[in-house]
């Protein structure tokens, strides 16, 4: 998922959040003269409200989960690039030790060569 579509989503939820707070704070204002149907409509807009902002928080905890996992999945890919390079070099290291290995062993062989040419 990319970041802006995150940062969507949480402004999304940020402002259901605001917005239930805001209506809460509106509905708990004390009008004279109140009917119990008012009352009735107060306390069933005030859960409501209270719902709304129980979902904007699981939603926001999930985004916010989201970018760490991805900020941790990000960070396994670069350690996982370093790691694959270092393996790279360790690999062509141990290649030109061979080679050189093998050069030294031919070179010995032509000197054993030459030092039984002049011996013999």
């Amino acid at each position: 998922m990319a970041y802006e579509d995150q940062e969507r989503k949480l402004d999304a939820a940020l402002r259901e959040l605001t917005d239930a707070l805001s209506g809460i704070i509106s509905s708990a204002q004390i009008e004279r003269g109140k009917g119990m149907t008012s009352l009735a409509q107060n306390r069933m807009a005030l859960a409501t409200e209270a719902s709304n902002i129980v979902r904007s928080g699981e939603s926001i905890l999930s985004i916010t989960d989201g970018l760490r996992q991805s900020l941790l999945l990000h960070d396994y890919r670069d350690i996982a690039a370093q790691m694959t390079r270092r393996r790279a070099t360790i690999l062509e290291a141990s290649q030109d030790d061979e080679h050189m290995n093998t050069t030294i062993e031919k070179l010995q062989r032509v000197l054993k060569r030459i030092e039984e040419g002049n011996n013999g």
